[in-house]
């Protein structure tokens, strides 16, 4: 018989003891305690919840998943690592463990980096969130940071933490917490980078939280390049306060399989959000974005542009909610999602919604899938180019607009050129 959640299997029962072994703050072990009380009485949903519809996460409930043994990384990073720069301010985590010796952030005085552990509270004051990836965050939760940027504050280098997969063990489970305060009128740039430098398996379940004061300005974008053999479930929050405005890309080229749910709240008036995604799919990867932007107060503006590109077996999975509060007017509210499929086999779901409350408000959306247009590529090739490269030109021009939206120019040139080596002119 079919249900809607799997039990978790065994190996869960020495994991979560493994963890709450660990020395914790209060706070932390309360939330921890709640997400195992969770999973253990509910499991993981299967693809009759209609939230995980295109997405089945229940094979997770009986993999021997364990915490990562050790690793291969050398005192330095690694030469040649996409998306490393030096000169940026750095918080490395290895295997889900931040790494001090790494980060020249901790002796930055432009801000201030506190350790999980050192937290006296929970800087995430809403409700726990029930999503799976998010419990399994919680209950897994070993390390994880703060960095507070001063009120006023206008960083010239950007923040950059970076998640770093180099364990030998396979089915490692990875769980960081990253937390960001940017105080009343602070601007920085902040980049969050999964990458696997290991070809072992891993889960990666990281948890990303945002929080913008009044009148801060922030410009956030994350990429996600585990190895094939991995499956990432990540969850952020986006909170946003009076006057601020938030500038966020995401960009999603490896896993096997992976999950993204970003929410933004919009707490009070002039808050203004921007959602940009890029995706890029080949063989059998499988990758599922749900977004949820809430208007809670009045004049608000969301702006959520989705495109990727989906070739051989495929799939992409595109869910973005906007949902507008009674008494939210003048709220002003803009998705779309579209998709560029490569082949016959590849599939695309794609869910824009709107839930809507209110009257005096200007919200919209739309989706389209669709394959390269026949006419432009005759065109191209009757210019004399040949036909893999006028594809490769096509797609690349299809998903230039959201590299275009990132204002990060240093973010733009690196998935500029990881779009080069995930689709090079010669592949048919």
């Amino acid at each position: 018989m079919k249900t809607r959640f799997v039990p978790l299997g065994d190996p869960y029962t020495a994991l979560f003891a493994a963890c709450n072994a660990e020395s914790q703050p209060d706070w932390l072990a309360a939330r921890r305690k709640g997400a195992v009380e969770r999973l253990r009485r509910d499991g993981l949903p299967t693809r009759l919840v209609e939230a995980w519809k295109y997405t089945d996460i229940s094979p997770l409930a009986e993999r021997a998943l364990v915490l990562p043994a050790g690793t291969s990384v050398r005192s330095a990073m690694p030469p040649n690592v996409p998306f490393w720069h030096e000169d940026d301010l750095n918080v490395v985590f290895v295997d889900g463990q931040f790494a001090p010796e790494w980060s020249n952030a901790v002796q930055s005085s432009e801000i201030q980096v506190v350790r999980l552990n050192n937290l006296a509270t929970n800087p995430e004051t809403a409700p726990s969130d029930m999503l799976a990836s998010a419990l399994l965050n919680a209950a897994f939760r070993r390390d994880g940071v703060l960095v507070r940027i001063p009120a006023h504050r206008q960083l010239e280098r950007r923040i950059h933490f970076f998640l770093l997969h180099a364990s030998e063990t396979a089915d490692a489970v990875l769980a960081p917490w990253l937390a960001v305060a940017a105080e009343d009128a602070a601007e920085a740039r902040i980049a969050v980078t999964a990458l696997s430098i290991s070809k072992a398996s891993c889960l990666h379940v990281p948890r990303v939280f945002v929080s913008a004061a009044a009148g801060a300005q922030l410009v956030v974008s994350q990429s996600q390049l585990m190895n094939d053999r991995s499956w990432q479930l990540g969850t952020t929050r986006i909170e946003q306060h009076r006057d601020s405005r938030v500038t966020h890309l995401e960009a999603a080229v490896g896993a096997a399989l992976a999950r993204h749910d970003l929410a933004a709240v919009l707490l009070e008036s002039g808050a203004e959000v921007e959602l940009n995604g890029l995706y890029v799919q080949r063989e059998h990867r499988h990758v599922d974005f749900h977004t949820w932007i809430e208007h809670r107060q009045m004049n608000c503006r969301s702006h959520q542009v989705y495109k990727g590109i989906v070739d051989d077996h495929a799939a992409a999975v595109f869910n973005g909610v906007v949902r507008v509060h009674p008494g939210a007017s003048g709220t002003d509210g803009y998705q779309l999602n579209r998709t560029l499929l490569m082949s016959r086999e590849a599939q695309v779901f794609s869910k824009p919604e709107l839930l809507i409350d209110n009257d005096d408000v200007k919200c919209s959306h739309g989706a389209t899938i669709g394959q390269i247009s026949a006419q432009e590529l005759f065109y191209l090739q009757s210019r004399g180019i040949p036909e893999a490269q006028a594809r490769h030109m096509l797609s690349r021009a299809f998903v230039e607009d959201v590299l275009f939206r990132q204002k990060d120019i240093r973010q733009r040139a690196d998935l500029d050129a990881l779009l080069d080596r995930c689709f090079p002119v010669g592949h048919d």
